[in-house]
């Protein structure tokens, strides 16, 4: 199976749209505190990422949500849902 990390590294990117409303987010922590933060918009195909020293033109990333990555993502983050 692949790993979170490999996976959302595996997100082909796609033309932005505008809405931007996340439903889904990873959020890691490290010993020292937070690492980051992602928020997706599986409706506009936009993640936000946040993280200590991280350029601002690489907060606004774009993904095709209808990619196999990004459906298994979903897929993932529906999984952990409870029922």
């Amino acid at each position: 199976m692949v790993s979170w990390n490999l996976l959302i590294a595996g997100l082909p990117g796609s033309e932005p749209y505008r809405c931007f409303l996340p439903g889904w987010g990873i959020r890691a922590h490290g010993s020292a505190g937070p690492l980051f933060e992602i928020a997706f918009c599986f409706r506009c195909h936009g993640a936000r990422v946040w993280a200590p020293g991280l350029p601002a033109e690489q907060r606004g990333q774009t993904f095709d949500a209808e990619s196999p990555a990004a459906l298994e993502l979903l897929h993932r983050f529906r999984a952990c849902l409870p029922d």
